[in-house]
């Protein structure tokens, strides 16, 4: 159960983060996530440093059923893992295709939120659910 602890701690600690820079600079977020979605370079290099942290997290832990924590430590490593992948093998676009099917303009906030609240879920229960 430790290292559930230590990824609660880093990945609410970097979802915390993210998530409060989207809230605060929504035009240069958008700006910056349009433009990396052009780049064939940064999606590689992304998708690479994805699948390298999801395929830690995922040999590492992979429980799915000590409690509620765990689930989303796992759940959280398999995105990243799946992300990794999506960047290797769907064509060039696909990314940005994605962003507009699922209207992200328009759920920016509340993903920004939900993502804000789990990072502060996971951050709690890792650095004081011991």
């Amino acid at each position: 159960m430790p290292l559930t602890y230590f990824y609660a701690e880093l990945f609410g600690v970097i979802l915390i983060v993210m998530s409060l820079a989207m809230v605060m600079n929504k035009h240069a977020m958008l700006t910056t996530f349009n433009e990396l979605a052009e780049s064939r370079p940064i999606i590689f290099i992304a998708g690479l440093m994805s699948m390298f942290v999801g395929l830690i997290a995922v040999l590492t832990h992979n429980v799915w059923n000590g409690g509620a924590l765990a689930f989303f430590v796992t759940l959280i490593g398999w995105a990243f893992l799946l992300k990794g992948i999506f960047c290797f093998f769907f064509p060039h676009g696909s990314y940005k295709k994605l962003m507009h099917a699922i209207k992200f303009e328009h759920v920016y906030y509340p993903y920004s939120f939900l993502a804000l609240i789990l990072g502060v879920f996971l951050a709690y229960y890792g650095f004081f659910g011991y």
